[in-house]
């Protein structure tokens, strides 16, 4: 059996006598060492802005970063314009409820979610108009 918390440097920690056990990935993620020396090999080697110049540097992260958009679109059987990067999962959230929810949902069309569901994905559909689509689930209570 692979032990892939190998790949994760900060799972290694010591929490009070115990591994750490991360639970809230839905706020930060932690990265393997093969995204972190990834970065780091960006950074050193190709930092530019994408799309946005002529020079050598440039062409390098603008190739970079469509090389990374292309194998995201692959991973899920995509097309390379198909993939949006954004900078996180409040962003992305907020990029759906306002092009998606703005667009394409009407008067009786719902969005229903739990009360489990991250912050940042109620708070975009209880903006108006979106606010005539949400309705959040109730927790259970004990009887």
């Amino acid at each position: 059996m692979m032990n892939w918390t190998a790949d994760f440097p900060i799972l290694a920690a010591d929490e009070n006598g115990n591994r750490l056990v991360y639970l809230d990935s839905a706020a930060t993620t932690q990265h393997p060492m093969q995204v972190l020396n990834a970065v780091v090999d960006y950074y050193t080697k190709e930092n530019a802005n994408p799309h946005r110049g002529v020079y050598e540097l440039a062409m390098r992260a603008t190739d970079a970063h469509e090389g990374a958009r292309h194998t995201v679109a692959q991973f899920f059987n995509a097309e390379d314009d198909e993939i949006v990067f954004t900078q996180n999962t409040t962003e992305s959230l907020n990029l759906v409820a306002y092009s998606y929810g703005m667009n394409f949902l009407h008067e009786g069309d719902e969005i229903v979610i739990s009360v489990a569901e991250h912050h940042s994905n109620m708070v975009p559909w209880q903006r108006p108009p979106a606010r005539s689509w949400f309705i959040c689930i109730p927790a259970r209570t004990a009887a």
